[in-house]
C-alpha cells in the first residue's frame, strides 16, 4: 500500500512540484514503521505529533495508546506549518475499568451496541499559515 501511495504522489509531484497533497487514514501501523518512514515525498505529521506528545494516541489496545491514524502531507503543505492534533473531547471517552485511565467510547463491542462513534479518536489537520 505504501508503494502505491508513493507511486501516485510521485506522479502528482512530477506534474506539479508545488501540489498540495494530503494522505490521511488508519494506516494500522505506527509512524515509525518502515512502510511509512520510507515515503520520501511526504512528511508524516503523526511522527512529529508523537515527539511532542509521547504516550498519546488515537487508538487504545489493552493498556497502550498508539497513533495509527495519520496525516501525510507534501513538502509544500508542510512548509506552511501544517500540524495534526487528536480530537479527544470527554464525550468520546469512557473510563477503562480493566486497564485504567480512559478508552475510546466504541460503537460496537462484538454484537453489543455501545453508542459510541468509532474505536478511534478523530485526528485533525491544521494549516497554521498560508
Amino acid at each position: 500500500a505504501s508503494g502505491a501511495v508513493e507511486a501516485v504522489t510521485d506522479s502528482i509531484l512530477n506534474a506539479d512540484p508545488d501540489a498540495n497533497i494530503i494522505v490521511m487514514g488508519d494506516f494500522n501501523d505506527t509512524p515509525q514503521a518502515p512502510s511509512l518512514a520510507n515515503l520520501k515525498n511526504l512528511r508524516n505529521l503523526a511522527r512529529e505529533y508523537l515527539k511532542a506528545n509521547k504516550g498519546s494516541g488515537s487508538h487504545k489496545f489493552k493498556a497502550v495508546w498508539s497513533l495509527i491514524d495519520q496525516f501525510l502531507v507534501s513538502e509544500r503543505l508542510y512548509t506552511h506549518k501544517t500540524t495534526m492534533e487528536i480530537f479527544a473531547p470527554p464525550q468520546l471517552l469512557v473510563r477503562d475499568k480493566i486497564y485504567f485511565g480512559y478508552k475510546v467510547r466504541r460503537t460496537m463491542q462484538g454484537p453489543k451496541y455501545l453508542g459510541g462513534v468509532s474505536d478511534h479518536l478523530p485526528i485533525v489537520l491544521k494549516v497554521l499559515e498560508q
